[in-house]
């Protein structure tokens, strides 16, 4: 940094003399031309103009050091403004190994040279990142243009307690300027993801399944009275887990699919049961229809 630096008056004396006047000396002194002393006063003014612009011209080329120096440092250090992310990455549930595949997006004017990325989610510690060391092979997100980090492999804890918790992508980076340097600098951003609850894992594996087995005992022809009422209340269970999933009550969503399946179930059992009963009644119909023909014949004969 620059110090002020502070002027010191000089007191001129008359050449030849000692510093001391007598006083004649002195007497002689008062008694000069009145145009001695405006020429004195004139030359010390001039001396005084040149020395004030000395020390502005010195001021301001310290100043432009200084600048120059700043711009080295990395004035020119990416915002927010500059940087975003494309973040691809299927739900995530809790207790679930997940992934998220990151592209950096610049629209800085100039390339930005990536040697280091991280994630932190909010459940993670302080100190702990999910990171990619690219020191050996920096990845060049070119000006105005996007480049893919590749994948990142995560587990989300089963007592997640966050719906949106928040994620934190960290990018250490070399920025090529237009005069040829390299600015280095770091980029901190925050974003939120959204986690979703093991119920509703269940409730999406087990939908499309129960779907297609309401639509198959639907095809079918129920010869059963109470297989028909076991295959309503299923139905009835089935459209409210749709509309509670709508609103995102994902437990009773999934209870009420639970429910659903087990009345299903139910309904082909004893559809089944009903058949059999019909089979065999059936067959001792026949058998005793056979029995009566056969005493019949004998009896003729």
């Amino acid at each position: 940094m620059l110090r002020e630096t502070r002027g010191v008056t000089n007191h001129l004396i008359p050449a030849g003399s000692t510093g001391r006047r007598s006083g004649e000396d002195r007497i002689r002194y008062a008694q000069r031309k009145p145009e001695k002393r405006s020429q004195y006063t004139a030359t010390t003014r001039a001396a005084s103009s040149v020395v004030t612009i000395l020390l502005i011209l010195i001021v301001v080329a310290a100043r432009q050091r200084e600048s120059a120096h700043l711009q080295v440092l990395g004035v020119h250090a990416l915002t927010e403004d500059d940087i975003d992310y494309t973040i691809y990455a299927y739900p995530l549930y809790q207790g679930d190994p997940a992934g998220m595949n990151i592209s950096v997006v610049s629209r800085s004017t100039d390339d930005t040279i990536i040697d280091w990325i991280g994630l932190q989610f909010e459940w993670m510690n302080k100190t702990d990142w999910i990171f990619k060391d690219l020191s050996i092979a920096p990845v060049t997100v070119p000006s105005l243009g996007e480049a893919d980090m590749g994948a990142f492999s995560f587990t989300v804890p089963a007592a997640t307690p966050q719906r949106y918790p928040t994620l934190l992508i960290r990018i250490e980076y070399d920025e090529e300027t237009s005069n040829g340097t390299l600015d280095r600098g770091n980029l901190s951003m925050l974003y939120n993801v959204e986690i979703h609850s093991t119920e509703e894992k269940h409730y999406q594996e087990l939908l499309p399944t129960l779907s297609q087995a309401i639509e198959a005992a639907n095809s079918e022809t129920l010869l059963s009275p109470s297989a028909k009422n076991l295959l309503q209340q299923a139905e009835t269970e089935y459209y409210d887990a749709i509309s509670e999933g709508q609103e995102s009550e994902w437990t009773m969503a999934y209870n009420s699919l639970h429910e659903a399946q087990t009345l299903l179930a139910q309904t082909k059992d004893d559809e089944n049961r009903f058949r059999t009963g019909l089979t065999i009644g059936t067959l001792a119909v026949g058998a005793l229809t056979g029995i009566v023909l056969i005493t019949k014949l004998r009896q003729k004969t």
